[in-house]
């Protein structure tokens, strides 16, 4: 039996990081439209989720690649 799903390749906290860095503002742009056109998510889950969003968006992109190494201690 085949498996319907593709498999997923994994990638390196240096090429996750460098993905956000390019992909930022459209990530923003579309998780703010979502949170503007979902009539089930609060005013104030709508502000808490875009706090969230600018704080994980500016770690992100601050963030030195060159530094960065696939330890687990950047994920607690």
């Amino acid at each position: 039996m085949t498996h319907p799903f593709q498999s997923i390749e994994e990638v390196t906290l240096q090429e996750f990081v460098l993905f956000i860095k390019i992909h930022h503002k459209q990530i923003e742009e579309n998780t703010n439209i979502y949170l503007n056109l979902e009539p089930s998510i609060t005013g104030a889950d709508r502000k808490r989720a875009a706090i969230l969003l600018d704080s994980f968006l500016r770690v992100m992109t601050h963030a030195n690649i060159d530094e960065l190494n696939n330890d687990d201690k950047y994920f607690f």
